[in-house]
């Protein structure tokens, strides 16, 4: 199998601070959607925080002692 060199791609990145702490020097050639969870946004390198980059943010607050019960309920009644 040979690969394609512009496949549109999803990818899921769970805690973006492992590896975006650094520059990147990698060419965009496809259509590749990053999603992508950190809790320290604060350290990440400004130069992912542009257009093409990490050019969408939604927040999610941190939730209190009642959103967690309801959570751990919905959760555990599957």
């Amino acid at each position: 199998m040979v690969p394609q060199p512009l496949v549109p791609a999803f990818v899921f990145i769970n805690e973006l601070a492992d590896i975006g702490i650094k520059a990147s020097t990698r060419k965009r050639s496809a259509i590749t959607l990053f999603i992508v969870n950190i809790n320290r946004v604060e350290i990440l390198d400004p130069t992912l925080h542009g257009f093409g980059c990490l050019d969408r943010n939604i927040k999610f607050p941190h939730q209190n002692e009642e959103a967690n019960g309801q959570i751990m309920q919905i959760q555990s009644s599957f």
